[in-house]
This record gives C-alpha cells, sequence and structure tokens, in this order.
C-alpha cells in the first residue's frame, strides 16, 4: 500500500506543477488589470488544453507498453518501446503546434475568440504553443520511470517541464 501512495503522490505532485504553470500565468496576467489580456489567455488556455491532452494520451500509452514488456520480462522490448513513444512525442511535440498555429484564427473562433482578444491570444499562442513538446517529453519520461516503480525519479520531469 505504501508503494501505491508514494507514486499517487508523486504523480500527483508532478500534474500539479505542469498544470498550476497555467494558473499562475492566467494570475498575472488578470492582475494587470486589462480585460482582454485575461480573456485571451483563458481562449488560449483553451487550445492548450487539447495539446496537453494529446501529451497525457501519449504518456499512458508508453506506460501502457513499457509496463507490459517489463511485466513480461523483456527488458529490451521496454527500452524498445520508451525510445519510440518519445521519438513519436517529439514529432507530434512538433506538428501540433505547426498546425494549431497555422490554424489559430479557426481555433480561437469555434471556441469564441473574436476580434482584439483573439488577436492577442494567437500571440499568447505563438508563445506558449511550442513549448508543448518539452511538456509532452517530460510527460512520456515520467510514464517511462513510473512503469518502472520509480517514484521519486519520475517526479522531477514533470517538475522540470513545469519550469
Amino acid at each position: 500500500m505504501r508503494h501505491v501512495s508514494t507514486m499517487s503522490l508523486t504523480s500527483s505532485i508532478g500534474l500539479m506543477a505542469i498544470f498550476a504553470v497555467d494558473l499562475i500565468d492566467i494570475l498575472f496576467i488578470s492582475l494587470l488589470g486589462i480585460d482582454e489580456l485575461a480573456a485571451s489567455a483563458g481562449y488560449a488556455s483553451t487550445l492548450m488544453f487539447f495539446a496537453s491532452a494529446i501529451n497525457i494520451g501519449l504518456s499512458i500509452a508508453a506506460a501502457a507498453l513499457v509496463s507490459r514488456a517489463i511485466g513480461a520480462h523483456e527488458e529490451d522490448e521496454a527500452r524498445r518501446y520508451a525510445t519510440s513513444v518519445a521519438v513519436f512525442t517529439f514529432a507530434v511535440g512538433l506538428a501540433v503546434p505547426v498546425i494549431m498555429l497555422a490554424n489559430a484564427n479557426y481555433l480561437l473562433g469555434l471556441v469564441g475568440a473574436e476580434g482584439e482578444v483573439a488577436a492577442k491570444a494567437k500571440s499568447y499562442l505563438m508563445i506558449i504553443l511550442p513549448t508543448t513538446m518539452f511538456s509532452g517529453m517530460a510527460m512520456v519520461t515520467v510514464a517511462v520511470l513510473r512503469a518502472y516503480g520509480d517514484a521519486r525519479p519520475a517526479m522531477y520531469p514533470s517538475l522540470l517541464g513545469a519550469v
């Protein structure tokens, strides 16, 4: 039971750190007192959620594949899965921001942003969206380390990804 508690606690600390960055970012932007900036950060965060969801899905795939291989005592296969998912995450981490930024006006329109708010949200996305690749790599690293049962070292990549 202690192992389950340790794994859960370290995982939740890492995930909270990643999402706390978004919360703190929006909080500080709202403290500027410019409603359009706060609204644009909110709209951009909605789109960022989808990029984060893709990264979470990739980390789940990494955990499932690597842990299954470890359970079958196939260490080489586990390493291949970990490497394959990391490479795929890197490629997706490059493709998703490019696709989303190319279609930013349309996507922001879908969530209700328009006018100056949409323009500021697009500017915000141009700054923050390319960093999702690093977040995705951190999440996959965490998943692989968790598959090996390393709770504390698994927390560090997510904390680094949050930074």
